[in-house]
């Protein structure tokens, strides 16, 4: 057929196919693909002459996915897909069957949009992992130093992810010496960049000298508060592993509850079938036989349950313990008053 001098239209393993016997390779992308999706025509040809090229990224659809309400289990997946994506939140909802996205840093949402970021930020709009933004709303150059805390627990787990930042001000020739601020003028310089950041800031606006100067005292800088970073990582670390095992210990608790429930739901059952033995001479030989099937069945439960209890909730604990902690340099951001020119 490939020397009919016919085009020929592979769809799905058709498509596939065709690449195998044309020379081609097919391999797995790591990632699957269900349902409907739309091509983005690039330019007009013999199948799409009448297609409007269109550059709508479908690709999103699979990490949208995650956003939306969960798939119910007889539902099509062409409905699922018709669900709009819930709103999202930064903090975990009070419920685990709350409407909201919990965006954490492991979602594929955040992660698809870090992975844009540290692949094309860096080289686009005068990104670097140091910058400086002018701001109208301080008369003293703050620099503030990030690092970011990972907590791992039992094979490689990412428990816990923090942003951790130390600011100081900034003193043209004393990089080295630099003394951060107290907590409250800490997280004020925090929210400062914040406000700044919203006003949609420009380098263009800092001029090249400022910009020259800063880049070149930035080593320093950050050695010199890359310290406190680590102090105040610590600090956290520390926090973070409390909440981390008390989570644990009540995640355990509460599963030895439930196994606690069926045990007794089970024993209960057992004696409310057994309370009456003169109901066992009135069953017939094929009642007799599911009877004792059932109780059969319920003993075995019990024998696992009893296992469930002895072995699980120490399970879930386990799951909670910091095994490895990582601290990494994120960047510096300097803030520069108007004032300075």
């Amino acid at each position: 057929v490939y020397e009919a001098g016919v085009p020929v239209l592979g769809i799905c393993y058709g498509a596939q196919l065709m690449a195998l016997q044309l020379g081609g390779e097919v391999a797995r992308t790591g990632q699957g693909e269900y349902g409907r999706t739309e091509l983005s025509v690039k330019e007009r040809g013999l199948l799409f002459t009448d297609a409007v090229p269109t550059e709508q990224p479908e690709s999103w659809q699979g990490t949208l996915d995650t956003l939306r309400p969960l798939r119910g289990r007889t539902e099509p997946f062409w409905e699922f897909r018709k669900r709009p994506p819930q709103p999202v939140v930064f903090r975990p909802p009070a419920k685990m069957n709350s409407a909201r996205a919990h965006l954490h840093l492991q979602h594929p949402v955040v992660q698809r949009v870090l992975g844009r970021f540290l692949s094309q930020g860096y080289s686009a709009h005068d990104l670097s992992r140091v910058t400086v933004v002018r701001t109208r709303h301080d008369s003293l150059v703050r620099v503030i130093a990030f690092g970011r805390l990972s907590l791992f627990g039992p094979g490689a787990t990412r428990l816990h992810d923090k942003l951790v930042s130390v600011a100081a001000r900034w003193i043209d020739g004393k990089e080295a010496e630099l003394k951060p601020f107290a907590e409250d003028a800490d997280r004020k310089a925090v929210e400062l960049l914040e406000q700044v950041l919203a006003e949609s800031p420009t380098l263009e606006a800092v001029s090249a000298e400022t910009q020259a100067k800063l880049l070149a005292a930035a080593p320093t800088v950050f050695a010199s508060l890359w310290r406190p970073i680590r102090e105040e990582a610590d600090a956290l670390a520390h926090d973070a592993e409390r909440l981390l095992r008390a989570r644990g210990v009540d995640e355990s608790q509460a599963l030895t509850t439930i196994l606690e429930n069926q045990r007794a739901a089970i024993l209960s059952e057992i004696a409310r079938r057994l309370g009456d033995q003169q109901l066992l001479f009135q069953f017939d030989k094929r009642e007799a036989e599911q009877f004792r099937r059932e109780k059969d069945h319920m003993d075995q439960r019990l024998q696992s349950i009893e296992r469930e209890i002895e072995r699980e909730p120490r399970q879930i604990e386990a799951i909670y313990q910091v095994v490895l902690r990582r601290l990494e340099p994120v960047g510096l951001v300097f803030l520069w008053p108007e004032t300075r020119g």
